[in-house]
This record gives C-alpha cells, sequence and structure tokens, in this order.
C-alpha cells in the first residue's frame, strides 16, 4: 500500500530495515512529487469505482440468467419425473440444449417403460391361459385315460360274457 497526498502531488515510501537480529535498524524513506502518478492513482480508482458499478449490475442478471435458463428447466424435469407426468417437459423436447437432450431421453424412457409394461402384461395374461389350458388338457387326458380303462374293464367282461351267451344259447 503506497500512500499518495493528491493535494500536494506526491508519493512517499517508507522501508523499515531489519538488521541481523530480526530488529528495525533503519527506516529508509522516499517522496517523489508527479502529476502523472496522481493522475494515474485517480484513473484507476475511477475504473475501480465503475467495475464496481458495472458488477453490481451483471451480478443480478447473471443471477436472473442462471435461474431462467438453468433452475426452472431442472425443477420442471425433478416435478415431472415426480410427477411422472411427461406432458410437463413437451416445451424442451425441440431444444437443442442439454435439458432438451435429458426431456428427450426421459420422454424415450418413458414410452420405453410402457411398452415393457405392456409385454408384461400380456405375458401374464399368457401364462394364466396358459395354466388354464394346462390344467384342461391334464383333465382331458385324465378323462381319456378313464375312457380307455372303462373301455377295456367292458372288453374284459365282455368276453366271458359273450362266451357264456353263446354256450348257453346251444
Amino acid at each position: 500500500n503506497i500512500p499518495i497526498d493528491i493535494k500536494r502531488n506526491t508519493v512517499s515510501i517508507n522501508k523499515e530495515m531489519l538488521g541481523w537480529d530480526n530488529k528495525p535498524v533503519a527506516i529508509i524513506s522516499a517522496k517523489h512529487q508527479s502529476d502523472m502518478i496522481v493522475n494515474y492513482y485517480k484513473s484507476v480508482k475511477n475504473k475501480l469505482i465503475i467495475f464496481i458499478f458495472y458488477c453490481m449490475a451483471i451480478i443480478p442478471l447473471l443471477f436472473i440468467s442462471i435461474h431462467y435458463f438453468i433452475i426452472i428447466p431442472i425443477r420442471t424435469i425433478s416435478n415431472s419425473l415426480e410427477k411422472k407426468d411427461v406432458s410437463l417437459i413437451n416445451k424442451y423436447l425441440n431444444s437443442k440444449s442439454e435439458f432438451g437432450q435429458i426431456s428427450r431421453l426421459i420422454n424415450k424412457f418413458v414410452k420405453q417403460k410402457e411398452i415393457l409394461i405392456n409385454e408384461i402384461e400380456r405375458h401374464a395374461k399368457l401364462f394364466v391361459e396358459k395354466e388354464k389350458l394346462q390344467a384342461q388338457l391334464l383333465q382331458s387326458e385324465k378323462m381319456a385315460t378313464i375312457g380307455q380303462f372303462s373301455g377295456s374293464i367292458a372288453h374284459e367282461l365282455r368276453n366271458p360274457l359273450a362266451t357264456i351267451d353263446s354256450s348257453v344259447y346251444y
């Protein structure tokens, strides 16, 4: 920090010189009178003030832009995922930004999920129908076996009866 006396147009510099025991031994002092240094100091000070006002104007605009272009799309996508409502992100589907890409991926994911759920439901119905058909087939096979068994029993009973019947006639 260099002290500048604007009224007298001087710049002064003071430096302590330390000895071998790290204690001050002497002070070197220099003063210079120049309009150029003072004008430069004023110019830098003015530029610093302008920069501060510029930052004060830009920072709110930056926050508004971040809110509008980043926070709102993220909240919209988050709400869409929480509510499982893809229609909330339809406005971002045609966007070329990352949010558009994320929205398209979510939309694709939801469509694939619906297709998979339909396939699972179709397979579940087919499985139930298969179980019913297997039960009917098993029942039919049981009935066929009972029919064959009763037919063979009837045949076995008819042969001796036929012999007895033919013998009784003569």
